[in-house]
């Protein structure tokens, strides 16, 4: 049995991880149509929220880049609507990965402060 586990646990990460990888801010755009109540909630807060937090970070390599710092309270709902609205506009980007395609479109709207103050990186509000 444990050596069955050995071996099926590693190739379902992988199958995970694959997928993953290959989600981009167009799924997560469908997914949110509608939000809240538009039947894939969990899914638009789940990706948003991680993508969030990595776009916060000062490193290029967690955000590819593309840093926007979304304050903590701030309704997800605000979040969504400036992803759509990008997506609206720039159809052709919706392939891109989820993180760069979220800071493309939050950038203008959450710029990070250079100045050495953090924002506060905290999951938006569900509410709202």
């Amino acid at each position: 049995m444990h050596s069955r586990l050995a071996i099926v646990f590693p190739l379902l990460l992988l199958a995970a991880d694959a997928q993953a990888q290959s989600t981009t801010i167009g799924d997560v755009g469908q997914w949110c149509r509608g939000y809240p109540g538009g039947g894939y909630d969990r899914l638009c807060e789940g990706y948003l929220g991680e993508a969030l937090k990595l776009l916060a970070d000062r490193n290029p390599d967690m955000n590819g880049g593309h840093r926007a710092c979304v304050p903590g309270g701030t309704p997800l709902r605000a979040v969504v609507d400036h992803v759509q609205t990008w997506l609206a506009v720039s159809p052709a980007r919706g392939d891109m990965g989820v993180v760069p395609g979220a800071g493309l479109a939050l950038q203008p709207h959450y710029p990070c402060r250079d100045s050495g103050d953090m924002h506060d990186a905290r999951r938006p509000s569900a509410r709202g």
